[in-house]
């Protein structure tokens, strides 16, 4: 998400996770539950339309997002839905990742 905005703030990030700006320990920071309701579907659709090349940048985090035997971590649903967005990487771009 981080790559396919602009700029993220520190209090833009907490206010999506709904924590306290001043927490110091957060229970999501322990490897818990990734379910958030983020907006990322509108957020790719946006970066597919109007600026292609972060998918680029988006594909090669997800290649390299793996454990200690080079398997992905990325779950096998969120990769089924990648693939909708990886197939609009510009050919240049895509070369380049």
């Amino acid at each position: 998400r981080f790559l396919l905005v602009d700029e993220v703030t520190k209090e833009d990030l907490l206010a999506e996770f709904s924590i306290p700006a001043d927490s110091t320990n957060p229970s999501w920071l322990d490897g818990g539950d990734w379910h958030f309701p983020f907006p990322i579907y509108e957020q790719l659709l946006v970066a597919a339309s109007r600026h292609p090349r972060k998918l680029a940048d988006v594909d090669e985090v997800i290649r390299r997002l793996t454990d200690e035997n080079g398997e992905p971590i990325v779950p096998e649903a969120f990769l089924r839905f990648w693939e909708a967005f990886r197939a609009h990487i510009p050919k240049t771009a895509e070369s380049k990742a």
